[in-house]
Parts: C-alpha cells; structure tokens; sequence
C-alpha cells in the first residue's frame, strides 16, 4: 500500500475549497496538497464531517485540547467556507507538529492523510465510542 505516515509530511496545506453536490446533498471538499520528505506530492480531498470524525478520534484517543471549528447551518456560505478552511489547515498542522509522537503517528490521522483512502469515515467507531 503506497500511503505516507503523517510524520513524513514535509508540507500539507489546504489549497481550496470546493462546493460539490450528490444525489441532491451540498457539501464542502478541502482539497489538500501533500509533500512526502522524498518530494513525492499528492492531493486528498476530505470534507468536513471526515475532519470532524479525525477530531473526534484524536480527542477521544489522545485527550488533544483543541478548539475545532463548530458545526453550522449554512455550510456552502463563502464566509464560512474561509474561516473553516484556515481552522482546519490550523487543525492538521496542530497534529503533524503535536509534541507527543503518538498523536504525530496515530493509526487515524495516517488514514485520513492516505491517498488510497478516497473517503475517511468513522461513523462505526464512533458510535462505539460515545
């Protein structure tokens, strides 16, 4: 399986965001550009409730303190679309840069940043969870 470990980003960022519907239902995409440590770049596009799954994980497992963007209605607004993309920007690098080596290699955030994981969903483990 051709994936990256989260500590062997050299660069992640969030490059756009794109509004998307299927079958009738609006969201948003985070298009995210990543540079291995041997130049290897690749792109992932995750929405928010992935983010928001890889929060709840990370929260659950390592006990991160984090202020996370909150839910809202009105999710397709310009405005809003902007201020999540830069929290969750801030939220990615927060993890890859985490002082704890646990938490920079974890099992799930080496999933969410996989490219061969076209969709990071943990709603199973979630509910077991809470």
């Amino acid at each position: 399986m051709d994936d990256i470990k989260p500590t062997d980003a050299r660069s992640i960022e969030i490059t756009k965001a794109e509004n998307r519907e299927v079958s009738g239902k609006a969201f948003t995409e985070y298009i995210i550009d990543i540079v291995d440590n041997d130049g290897k770049e690749y792109t992932i596009a995750r929405r928010f409730s992935e983010f928001y799954s890889l929060y709840q994980l990370m929260k659950h497992n390592f006990q991160i303190k984090y202020e996370f963007p909150p839910k809202r209605l009105n999710k397709l607004n310009r405005d809003l679309v902007a201020m999540r993309q830069k929290s969750l920007q801030e939220f990615i690098k927060f993890l890859i840069v985490h002082p704890s080596p646990p938490v920079r290699k974890s099992y799930d955030l080496s999933r969410f940043l996989d490219q061969n994981n076209p969709v990071f969903s943990n709603k199973l483990i979630i509910k077991k969870l809470f």
